[in-house]
């Protein structure tokens, strides 16, 4: 039973494309078929959940249908996180100690040639009220499957570190994600509305001086004029005795 498990896992694997560009040529076809989720919008998005999906040892289509991207982080469901640790040979079950509409307690196993370690998972309803989730619809239909998602997801994640890598469930980033911090920028914006305006005052055009044309008498416009006459003929006068010399 052991070895068909193993070979059932490896072929499940083996699906997974082994390079980017096959990843990429995939992608593309998933994103044309219409059949993803609608939080899978580019192929850029379903490369990026396949490979993390490699990296878990998940095959194509579950790493799309359970990886999910929470503020900027991808998430698992706590089945898929359970589903991942009892692959491993270390795995050594799970005993619930209590399960209600109240509270879930369990313990995870994990067991090497050298040691067995035994890891608590505890969530309350108590708890969850505390966190405002009691709010939500799936908290109030279905509160022990919640608290039993919650008490699993925290056990093995302590328990399975290496294996789950840091996951956690889309319920955990999505409900009990932190306030973001806010800059209040409305005074600095009042600021800027409230500044006065620069008024200019009008200055006096400075016009240039008045420039009046000096007049000229007639009369002494015709004296000019005649002197000028005389001179002209007096120089001929004398170029002609030149010539003649």
């Amino acid at each position: 039973m052991g070895n068909e498990v193993s070979v059932i896992q490896t072929q499940q694997v083996s699906l997974m494309p082994p390079t980017f560009n096959n990843k990429w040529q995939m992608a593309q076809i998933l994103c044309k078929s219409g059949m993803l989720p609608a939080y899978l919008k580019t192929p850029e998005n379903v490369v990026v959940t396949l490979e993390y999906g490699h990296e878990l040892g998940l095959n194509p289509m579950v790493a799309i249908n359970n990886i999910y991207l929470v503020n900027g982080k991808p998430t698992l469901s706590a089945d898929i996180m359970h589903a991942i640790c009892k692959r491993s040979p270390e795995y050594g079950g799970v005993k619930w100690v209590e399960l209600s509409d109240k509270a879930a307690k369990c313990i995870v196993v994990r067991k090497t040639a050298s040691y067995s370690e035994e890891t608590i998972g505890y969530y309350t309803i108590e708890m969850a009220q505390t966190a405002g989730l009691t709010k939500k619809d799936n908290w109030a239909k279905y509160p022990m499957r919640m608290l039993k998602h919650r008490a699993l997801a925290y056990a093995l994640r302590d328990a399975f570190p290496d294996l789950i890598s840091g996951f956690y469930t889309r319920e955990e980033l999505d409900q009990d994600k932190p306030v973001p911090f806010e800059m209040n920028v409305t005074p600095a914006v009042q600021n800027i509305q409230q500044t006065p305006e620069v008024k200019t005052e009008a200055k006096a055009e400075v016009s240039a001086p008045e420039v009046k044309a000096e007049t000229v008498p007639v009369s002494n416009n015709k004296e000019m004029a005649s002197a000028a006459l005389n001179a002209q003929e007096l120089n001929a006068e004398e170029t002609q005795q030149d010539l003649f010399c």
